[in-house]
């Protein structure tokens, strides 16, 4: 696990300060009374408003019922003569990100330090302390350590204190010093400047790229099979073998609708139970019961309907934040899943995602998942493909004036986009589902679409239908006039803000894996041809996963576009960007008849 003050190496979105020394230490020669001791030393000086922004104010999390954290040193020395020295204000409370998420275990817990008047140029001098007296479920450690960031970093140095003749793995490059003394391993990593990293596009985490030492107790494949014992369910008997019966006999014996039943019937709520708080998860006739739970909860509760219903189904753990290193610890997880045998293959299911059409949430796609498994033979990746698409169908006349298009309008998602716009509607009052839907759609305030199906209930299919009315764009020429046909650049906004972002960055190189947005949109318009006039039409285009095509089919233009907007090389989706927003060919001639 990486401190808390490394981590927010990895946060900015420039280099906006310098780390003229940035250290972290670990010691694993144990006492009676602690397990490790992970020490963090930062000296820090804000470049520039953000870099002031960022570290005016920091974040400790820790679980109080395994360890002990303190800030030894925060201090700030200003630059500017006349001002003191001074002390940081270090208060605790609980992690607000899991209280506003309905998690409630108390023993998650963050100390914050506040730096009071930082300015640009002031040091900062920040040394914490976190003392391990045990770790959940199984002695499992590891450690990452970032010598790289998006922040520049003068000197840095990682050193460790490991038992002599433990196992010690070790991913990343060599220590250049390793010795033995006293029953103890030594080793260290000193590296000297490190530049900033320059922020990758669409999300991508800084992490991926970022030069690191990670070290552990444990490779994976003997983790997954140290947690079977427990965390597996078992099998069922008595009482909660009736309890997942009932179940069964209502839903079903499919694996994806016993997925999207515990997605839908169990509330996501946690609260602090067990030997390990946060670790570990309810029985699954507890969770019953209290139909409630966190995502160990509901996955441990799937996986033995999905056995009770013949399955061969078990659990997987795995990290949303960024993918798991290639060595890990069991403090490196936050997310559970279940791990299917389906058609001779491994599926992942993820009862967490309310998804329709999507057994596992689109942002773990391409992620490792570690197999909670005697069998386990190390990460299990999470499937990438996915039919992530937007489907928009329009049947369209113009209005006695010409200036305007109305018809009737239907809209269809899945994949992602179904996960996407279930997120997106969960988070607006449904009194307000009409004025998003038209923004979104960019439809005039006379147009009247609605919601079809429940975006809360994974088991019902969400679409939006009605009527639309979108201004139109014809220009009068004597007895011709020209027309642009209202296309994806017109009727879906959000596509559009993502084709912006992504000529906006255009300075920018990387991938766009884990972007946040993968999308295929489809447009298919038939717009009734006014009285009177004849159309000339353009040829059909295709370029970099966008197409368009115009044809006339009786009294109507039927036009078509379609545009691949998801997980692809930055410069693929920049040029197919362009492509769809410079809309071609969309303009079309309407002469007037004699």
């Amino acid at each position: 696990m990486a401190s808390a003050l490394a981590a927010a190496l990895l946060v900015s979105s420039g280099p906006d300060a310098i780390f003229l020394d940035h250290r972290a230490s670990v010691d694993l020669i144990r006492s009676p009374d602690l397990l490790a001791v992970e020490v963090s030393d930062e000296t820090i000086i804000p470049l520039n408003a953000s870099g002031v922004a960022r570290f005016s104010s920091l974040s400790v999390p820790y679980d109080r019922s395994m360890e002990t954290v303190m800030v030894v040193k925060a201090e700030i020395h200003p630059v500017r003569p006349g001002r003191p020295e001074a002390e940081a204000r270090v208060t605790e409370r609980p992690r607000p990100g899991l209280a506003a998420s309905g998690r409630l275990e108390s023993n998650f817990r963050e100390l914050v330090i506040e730096f009071t008047g930082v300015e640009t140029g002031d040091t900062l001098f920040i040394t914490t302390r976190r003392e391990i007296e045990r770790l959940p479920l199984v002695d499992a450690y590891s450690y990452s350590f970032f010598s790289q960031s998006t922040d520049s970093i003068a000197s840095s140095c990682f050193s460790v204190r490991w038992p002599a003749g433990a196992p010690l793995l070790i991913a990343g490059p060599p220590p250049s010093t390793d010795y033995e003394a006293g029953g103890v391993r030594h080793l260290q990593w000193p590296c000297g400047p490190m530049p900033a990293l320059p922020p990758l596009p669409l999300g991508v985490p800084v992490e991926m790229e970022a030069r690191r030492v990670i070290i552990a107790s444990h490779p994976p494949e003997e983790l997954g099979a140290l947690l079977c014992p427990v965390l597996d369910p078992g099998g069922a008997g008595g009482a909660e073998e009736a309890a997942l019966s009932m179940v069964i006999d209502s839903v079903g014996r499919d694996p994806d609708s016993l997925r999207a039943w515990v997605a839908r019937s169990i509330s996501f709520l946690g609260a602090g139970i067990g030997a390990h708080p946060g670790f570990t998860p309810r029985t699954p006739l507890q969770t019953l019961q209290d139909r409630c739970g966190v995502c160990r909860d509901k996955s441990v509760l799937l996986t033995a309907l999905l056995r009770e219903a013949g399955s061969r189904a078990w659990l997987g753990l795995t990290r949303v934040s960024h993918p798991l290193d290639e060595l890990c610890g069991i403090r490196d997880f936050d997310h559970m899943v279940v791990l299917l045998e389906r058609d001779g293959a491994i599926d992942i299911l993820d009862p967490s995602t309310a998804g329709h059409s999507t057994p596992a949430g689109y942002a773990l796609r391409g992620l490792p998942v570690l197999p909670v498994a005697p069998w386990c033979r190390g990460y299990e990746t999470v499937p990438s493909e996915g039919c992530d698409t937007l489907s928009i169908r329009m049947s369209l006349g113009f209005s006695s004036g010409l200036d305007s298009l109305s018809g009737g309008f239907e809209a269809g998602f899945t994949g992602a986009v179904d996960e996407l716009w279930r997120d997106m509607l969960s988070r607006v009052d449904v009194e307000a589902w009409p004025e998003m839907l038209e923004a979104l759609f960019g439809a005039s305030p006379s147009s009247a679409l609605r919601i079809v199906g429940d975006p809360h209930d994974p088991l019902s299919a969400v679409s939006v239908e009605g009527t639309i009315t979108i201004p139109s764009r014809l220009i009068g020429d004597g007895d011709t006039s020209a027309m642009i046909l209202p296309g994806l650049v017109d009727v879906n906004r959000a596509g559009s803000r993502i084709a912006a972002l992504l000529l906006a960055g255009e300075g920018s190189s990387g991938r766009a894996e884990g972007t946040d947005t993968p999308m295929i949109e489809l447009l298919d318009a038939a717009i009734c041809i006014p009285e009177g006039f004849a159309p000339s039409l353009p040829e059909p285009a295709s370029a970099e996963g966008h197409e368009v095509s115009v044809r006339i089919e009786g009294d109507s233009l039927r036009w078509s576009e379609s545009c691949d907007l998801g997980n692809h090389a930055v410069s693929r989706l920049r040029r197919t960007a362009l492509a769809r927003c410079a809309g071609s060919p969309r303009g079309i001639l309407l002469t007037e008849e004699r």
